[in-house]
């Protein structure tokens, strides 16, 4: 149950194992510690990158995962939406570090600009 809006959770598999997920309804991120839901307010994590591609997604989580840089996903069980990958601002010069060469495909990142 989300703690901000009471609404009832569908938690799919990567949400499940990162214990990570934004609620549908009222778009509040949340982690599940001790199972049980804590809100997190969205100033800890900067929007970095938008695709349509789940290829650049995967082998960017799999960088991501490699160094345990903290991030969440939303948008990546929609078949053809838009994902948008959110890097925690502690981490996000790290995260730029390792993505600086990587070339997106169909791709757009936003948190590129340290003005954000």
């Amino acid at each position: 149950m989300c703690p901000n809006c009471f609404s009832i959770l569908e938690i799919n598999e990567y949400e499940y194992i990162s214990k990570k997920l934004r609620c549908p309804e009222c778009d509040s991120f949340i982690i599940m510690a001790d199972s049980r839901p804590i809100l997190i307010t969205d100033t800890k994590y900067i929007k970095y990158l938008t695709s349509l591609n789940q290829a650049d997604i995967a082998i960017i989580k799999s960088i991501l995962d490699s160094v345990f840089i903290d991030y969440y996903i939303t948008g990546e069980t929609t078949p053809f939406g838009p994902i948008d990958l959110y890097i925690n601002e502690i981490d996000i010069d790290e995260a730029r570090w390792l993505l600086i060469d990587f070339e997106f495909y169909l791709s757009h990142r936003t948190g590129d600009n340290k003005d954000e």
